[in-house]
C-alpha cells in the first residue's frame, strides 16, 4: 500500500508516450480524409466490367486489406447486378431447344464415366423465385439450370479422402451445354455467386449433393451484352508452360 504512487507515475509516463503519438497520427493524417469511390453506371451490364476494373483500382491505390477488397467487390458486384437485372428478355427457352441442350449435356465425358453431376431445371415461378433468392445474378432469365453432384457416385483421387470429380464432371456436362446452347442461338451465363448452403436449404437438395453452378438460359434484351472483361485475355504465355 506504501507504493501507490508507483501506479501514479505508470500512468503519466504512459500518457506522455500516448499523446505525443495520437497527435502524431492526427498530423499525419490531417486532410487526407476517408477515401471514397464514386461512379456513375448505365443499365447497361457491359458497363459492369468497367466498374469493377475501377474499384479493382481504388482498392490498390489506398491500400486496402485483400480481405476488405475481397469483400468490397463482391458487395459493389451484387448492387450492380441489381441494376442489371434484367440482361435477359424474359422469353422462355423453347422445349425442343432445351431438349437438345439437355441431351447434349448427358453425353459430355465425366470422371470415369460415373456421371455424378444432377441437373435441376428450374421454371416454375416458385422455383425462379428461389433462384432470385440465392443470388442476384439470375438477370431476369426464364429458365434457369442447377448443376450439382452426388458425392457418393463421384470419383475420389487416388490417395484423397475428400478431393473427388464432382466439381469436375458437372462443369463439363455445364461447358458442353453452354457451347451447345449458344449454337441454337440461346445465350447463358456460368453462375457461382451464392452460398451453397443457402442454395441446398431452397432447394431441398438431398444431404449427398453438393451445388456447382446456377446456369440462366435465354435471350438477351435488346442493348444487353456481356462484361467487358469477357473479350480481354492474358498472353498465351502466362497461361501455358512447356516442360
Amino acid at each position: 500500500s506504501g507504493f501507490w504512487w508507483v501506479f501514479l507515475i505508470t500512468e503519466v509516463l504512459s500518457l506522455a508516450v500516448l499523446l505525443p503519438v495520437r497527435d502524431y497520427r492526427r498530423k499525419k493524417t490531417a486532410g487526407r480524409g476517408v477515401p471514397v469511390m464514386s461512379m456513375t453506371m448505365t443499365n447497361d451490364n457491359r458497363e459492369l466490367g468497367i466498374v469493377m476494373e475501377a474499384v479493382e483500382k481504388f482498392c490498390g491505390e489506398n491500400e486496402v486489406p485483400a480481405g476488405t477488397a475481397m469483400q468490397l467487390q463482391l458487395a459493389v458486384e451484387e448492387l450492380c447486378a441489381v441494376t442489371i437485372a434484367q440482361a435477359f428478355s424474359g422469353k422462355p427457352v423453347e422445349e425442343d431447344k432445351l431438349q437438345q441442350i439437355l441431351e447434349t449435356g448427358n453425353i459430355a465425358p465425366t470422371a470415369k464415366d460415373a456421371q455424378s453431376h444432377r441437373i435441376y431445371v428450374l421454371q416454375s415461378p416458385e422455383a425462379l423465385e428461389k433462384a432470385n433468392a440465392a443470388t442476384p445474378c439470375i438477370y431476369g432469365a426464364a429458365t434457369v439450370l442447377l448443376f450439382t453432384f452426388n458425392k457418393g457416385e463421384a470419383f475420389t483421387y487416388p490417395g484423397q479422402d475428400v478431393l473427388n470429380s464432382g466439381a469436375e464432371d458437372a462443369s463439363i456436362v455445364a461447358t458442353h451445354i453452354m457451347l451447345q446452347a449458344k449454337e441454337l442461338g440461346v445465350d447463358s451465363c456460368w453462375v457461382n455467386f451464392f452460398e451453397p448452403a443457402k442454395v441446398c436449404e431452397l432447394f431441398a437438395l438431398p444431404a449427398e449433393e453438393v451445388p456447382v453452378l446456377l446456369m440462366p438460359l435465354g435471350y438477351p434484351k435488346e442493348g444487353a451484352g456481356p462484361l467487358t472483361k469477357h473479350t480481354q485475355r492474358k498472353p498465351l504465355a502466362d497461361t501455358v508452360k512447356y516442360l
